[in-house]
């Protein structure tokens, strides 16, 4: 719904309203990762996994695996899956009753947003406590 450019952001056409298929962002993985296995393998069945870059997940059985990596973290992400040079990471939100509404998520060049010691994953997983603190005391 949202989108800011920080600091020392780099202008993007992309608009944070645009469409992208679920399994090619970090934010519809996280969102993903927060369903049962039926209801993930309904959104196959219904989508299919288009392929938008040679790094996009285009089978069923590796994105069944990046889910339940996300589910160990707790955060997504997205290396040249939609855009080549794009990284991405983001968290599932929930509500007080568990149910997810929504995801946060951080994008910018790879070797800013997925080197090895980002503190970006961190810095979302820490808003994520936040916001769902906040959402339930509202």
């Amino acid at each position: 719904l949202f989108k800011q450019t920080g600091r020392n952001g780099l202008f993007s056409r992309s608009d944070a309203r645009t469409f992208r298929p679920l399994h090619s962002t970090a934010g519809g993985k996280a969102i993903l990762s927060t369903w049962p296995r039926e209801k993930v393998e309904a959104y196959i069945e219904r989508n299919g996994l288009e392929t938008i870059t040679e790094r996009t997940i285009s089978s069923a059985s590796t994105l069944f695996e990046r889910l339940e990596e996300v589910r160990e973290r707790g955060y997504a992400t997205n290396r040249e899956e939609t855009v080549e040079g794009l990284g991405a990471v983001s968290v599932p939100i929930k509500d007080p009753n568990g149910e997810m509404i929504g995801a946060l998520g951080i994008s910018g060049p790879i070797n800013r947003v997925l080197n090895g010691d980002s503190e970006y994953p961190q810095i979302l997983l820490d808003a994520k406590k936040e916001l769902e603190l906040t959402i339930r005391l509202l």
